[in-house]
């Protein structure tokens, strides 16, 4: 029981664990978070799948505005997508 519990706190080192992990805090579906971000549940399917690369920015941006992330989370996201963060974007 312990181990699932460090499982369940360590943070992913993948960009679509991560992202899994903030949809589901989000209490998202895939469904739910591909309507909102305005993309076919498939295209966010293969990209937790691992089947396809991390999206754009303009899609990642509206992935973390639907999941309110913190800045630092932001970040982080971005990081494993490939991207500098948003203090070195501009």
């Amino acid at each position: 029981m312990a181990l699932l519990a460090m499982d369940e706190t360590a943070q992913p080192t993948t960009f679509s664990g991560l992202l899994i992990r903030y949809r589901k805090r989000a209490g998202y579906s895939r469904n739910k978070l591909a309507h909102t971000v305005g993309v076919d549940p498939s295209y966010l399917t293969r990209i937790e799948n691992d089947e396809r690369a991390a999206p754009g920015v303009k899609i990642l941006d509206a992935i973390i505005r639907s999941l309110r992330l913190t800045p630092t989370e932001r970040d982080r996201l971005l990081a494993l997508a490939g991207y500098a963060p948003v203090a070195l974007r501009r």
